[in-house]
């Protein structure tokens, strides 16, 4: 019992862990879709500028305190007047910035969302 003990408690660690970090990148893609699809529409309402990506940035980071990573957003023309928001989140820990699991470095997680805005129906999400 005890053998099988010292080799299983290693194993159920490591699949917890994952399984715990694979709930907090979905907690945290949810709450970046929310808080992107907001800004987004909010920003839309000014019609098109040029600072239009930066200034969803920072209102992100001001609503996303906690995020275990970074966010990133661009903003281009579309055809007939549309602009395209596309944001990255991505994930990294702190504390597992490079490490590596049998010499396989751990990469950071993205998720991407993408968002393509209409300026003759303000607000709106095409």
């Amino acid at each position: 019992m005890t053998v099988e003990l010292a080799v299983l408690l290693p194993v159920i660690a490591a699949v917890a862990f994952i399984a715990t970090m694979g709930m907090t990148f979905a907690g945290e893609c949810t709450a970046f879709d929310i808080a992107f699809r907001e800004s987004v529409r909010l920003q839309a309402d000014d019609g098109w500028e040029s600072d239009s990506a930066l200034q969803v940035e920072t209102e992100l980071a001001e609503r996303l305190p906690s995020l275990h990573g970074s966010v990133s957003v661009s903003c281009e023309r579309a055809g007939v007047g549309h602009a395209r928001y596309k944001g990255v989140l991505t994930f990294e820990p702190p504390f597992l910035r490079g490490v590596s699991v049998f010499g396989v470095a751990v990469p950071a997680l993205r998720h991407e969302v993408e968002f393509t805005v209409s300026p003759y129906r303000k607000g709106v999400l095409v």
